[in-house]
């Protein structure tokens, strides 16, 4: 029986990130979100995939890490099944869908519901 699972990897600032694939709705090219009056400030506002709203977060904002000057706009938007429904977290680019053991990642510095850790290719 092997010990690796497949994760998703994806870049947020100059950190690689993963993610369980198994809670990756899908991944879409960024849109702009409408603003959601009275939201949390990490939640950059909202966006409809295919009549179903969806709040996107600040993809600095969820890993704690500062904006990199130089980067932009982030280039996707991660759907995540969160406990609490569908959520978006914006990202800075796609790296790999990788087969690798859970042993192997380096756990987030705070508790993150959206994103596993960091690791080192």
């Amino acid at each position: 029986m092997s010990n690796f699972e497949t994760w998703f990897g994806f870049d947020v600032g100059n950190e690689h990130y993963v993610h369980s694939v198994a809670r990756i709705r899908e991944v879409i090219t960024y849109q702009t979100p409408v603003d959601a009056p009275g939201a949390d400030i990490n939640v950059l506002g909202i966006i409809n995939v295919r009549g179903e709203v969806i709040s996107v977060l600040a993809g600095d904002a969820v890993t704690g890490s500062q904006p990199v000057e130089g980067i932009g706009d982030p280039s996707h938007i991660v759907i995540i099944e969160a406990a609490s429904g569908k959520v978006g977290v914006c990202i800075d680019g796609i790296r790999e869908v990788i087969q690798m053991k859970r042993g192997d990642i380096e756990p987030m510095q705070t508790e993150c519901e959206f994103i596993i850790g960091t690791y080192q290719k």
